[in-house]
C-alpha cells in the first residue's frame, strides 16, 4: 500500500507491481462518486437525531449510494 496525500490505496492488478493514487483528492473522489451515481447529496434539511439515521438505515438496506 502507497500513502500519497493521506488516502490509501492498495493496487489488486497483480501484473503492476506498484500501488497508484486513484483520485487526486477526496474533492474528486467524491465528484467520480456523483457522477456515477454512487452519492447523493440530501438538499432538504433533515433532523440528525431520529431522522437522518431512519433515511440512512432504509439506504443501506436497499444497497443505495453513500449520503452527503
Amino acid at each position: 500500500m502507497k500513502n500519497t496525500n493521506n488516502i490509501w490505496i492498495q493496487n489488486t492488478d497483480k501484473k503492476l507491481s506498484d500501488n497508484i493514487m486513484a483520485y487526486k483528492d477526496l474533492r474528486n473522489f467524491i465528484e467520480k462518486l456523483e457522477q456515477d451515481g454512487d452519492l447523493i447529496r440530501v438538499k432538504t434539511p433533515v433532523s440528525t437525531h431520529l431522522e437522518m439515521t431512519e433515511i440512512q438505515t432504509r439506504v443501506i438496506r436497499d444497497k443505495g449510494p453513500a449520503i452527503l
